[in-house]
């Protein structure tokens, strides 16, 4: 309406009809009703929301009619990326240096048959003190068969010796007392139904873990703050704990 006001007003301004304080009112009325729609413009598009990558819904918390205000924290939705799958794991900070960006890896996925070949694509500049693990992420380098977002996977780093079971960290509860860098201890495990013990030297001791080497394996259950009198042979029911 502020458009066609102007021109008509232009056009009589033009003919000498009207005078140019009435052109300058329209002009200025078609200004400020430009400036009144980019306004609305810019409301109405933040009032989109977008996903920053492209994906497919997973979860919808969102319903319709529901106020939604920008400092809201509460989530909407949750958007699972169509980009090749990624694993995140934790390595422990005396194998960093193995690592660079680029290394070949492997993603093995629980109830997959195939693995995926992957690359590092991110290695965390900082270790987090308390478990002596810095995270890294891993890229498929194909789509991962269909593999689910949100499964538990293996992730195998190729070429690297320094990845064999030769050292472990083990929550500062499993080691006895006085277990200083350079010392030999002794550490109760679950074996089946009964308590059974593994030699190891301590290598680095900190102030919630320990990193042993020596008979201790992966799929050991170490026995955390073992009651006195607790010796080998002795029954016992193990019970996970979340660390």
């Amino acid at each position: 309406m502020a458009e066609v006001e102007y021109d008509s007003k232009r056009s009589l301004r033009d003919q000498g009809i009207i005078s140019s304080y009435e052109q300058l009112r329209a002009e200025t009325a078609r200004d400020l009703a430009r400036s009144k729609t980019e306004l609305a413009r810019s409301h109405l598009e933040r009032c989109r929301v977008r996903a920053p990558f492209d994906g497919v819904v997973a979860e919808r918390w969102a319903q319709v009619g529901r106020r939604v205000e920008e400092s809201e924290d509460s989530p909407l939705f949750r958007i699972v990326a169509e980009d090749p799958p990624r694993a995140r794991v934790d390595i422990p900070e005396e194998r960093l240096s193995h690592l660079t960006l680029g290394a070949a890896s492997t993603i093995e996925a629980s109830g997959y048959p195939t693995s995926v070949p992957a690359r590092v694509i991110f290695v965390s500049p900082a270790v987090d003190p308390s478990s002596g693990t810095a995270a890294v992420i891993v890229q498929a380098q194909s789509a991962g068969g269909a593999m689910r977002p949100g499964v538990s996977a293996r992730v195998r780093f190729h070429g690297l010796a320094a990845f064999r079971h030769d050292a472990f960290r083990v929550p500062r509860a499993a080691a006895p007392d006085g277990a200083a860098e350079g010392t030999e201890a002794t550490l109760l495990v679950v074996d089946g139904t009964e308590v059974t013990v593994r030699r190891v030297k301590v290598l680095e001791s900190r102030l919630g873990s320990v990193l042993v080497t020596g008979e201790i394996a992966p799929e050991d259950r170490v026995i955390l703050g073992p009651p006195a009198g607790l010796k080998p042979g002795d029954p016992v029911v193990a019970v996970e704990e979340a660390l």
